[in-house]
């Protein structure tokens, strides 16, 4: 079942939410401290099929996200997918109907051999890193960070790549990110500071941290992107996600 609650204009979140993400920032110890990069062993762990097992508890191998944001791609000519992992995103718009191009980055050598045999010619494929993309010459019409794209960056990673990505967007564009609410703990995690989760393979693990509203909000802001969607996604296995529709 899916639900949505579409907030034009964005409202501003309760100031004890952006007081207590500066808090955590002030109190992350040097142990806490990670990077984007340190993930790699974990996907290389699990492997394109693992990440579909996980897909499928979070109730999003379906793609009820790309459903629900028709209305933002189904007019688009070009769509950027963003650490494409398994295609789940890339299949839903496939399904759906997209007719235009879709464009998709993925660093990690397992998932790219994946995408590859699978889509062949069907999409343009880029084995790059998302650090380096703005190295990419096109623009585009939606940029999409669905499930955990932006959430495996840590707080001092996220508005740098935000930022990259935002100057890859066509005029009139959008930038689509989700994230979980505050009050929603990732499956599977070990929460040990607030907004920031740990998942644990056998031999590995992977670091997440989910921003607010604020922060989100923030990093839309610094690059003179005001207008701001909100919307409220209830997964196939019932779970929240909010889908943030910036530009």
């Amino acid at each position: 079942m899916l639900h949505a609650n579409i907030n034009k204009g964005f409202k501003m979140m309760d100031s004890s939410i952006e007081n207590s993400s500066v808090a955590n920032l002030l109190s992350t110890t040097k142990e806490d401290l990670w990077s984007n990069y340190e993930n790699d062993a974990f996907y290389e762990e699990i492997q394109p099929e693992g990440l579909q097992k996980l897909s499928l508890k979070a109730g999003l191998s379906t793609g009820c996200d790309i459903k629900m944001l028709t209305p933002y791609w189904s007019t688009a000519n070009s769509i950027l997918d963003l650490g494409a992992g398994c295609g789940r995103a890339i299949d839903a718009l496939l399904k759906n109907g997209f007719k235009g191009e879709i464009t998709a980055v993925e660093r990690n050598t397992s998932f790219f051999q994946h995408l590859k045999e699978k889509y062949k010619n069907e999409v343009s494929l880029l084995q790059t890193d998302i650090h380096d993309c703005n190295q990419i010459d096109s623009r585009f019409d939606v940029i999409l960070m669905l499930w955990s794209g932006l959430a495996d960056f840590s707080p001092e990673e996220q508005p740098v790549i935000f930022r990259k990505v935002s100057t890859l967007l066509n005029k009139g564009g959008k930038i689509i990110i989700d994230t979980m609410p505050v009050d929603v703990k990732p499956l599977q995690t070990e929460q040990f500071a607030q907004q920031s989760f740990l998942t644990r393979a056998k031999h590995s693990v992977v670091n997440t941290y989910e921003p607010t509203s604020e922060e989100i909000k923030q990093y839309a802001n610094d690059n003179k992107l005001y207008s701001i969607e909100l919307l409220h996604c209830i997964t196939d296995s019932n779970r929240t996600r909010w889908l943030y529709v910036i530009g």
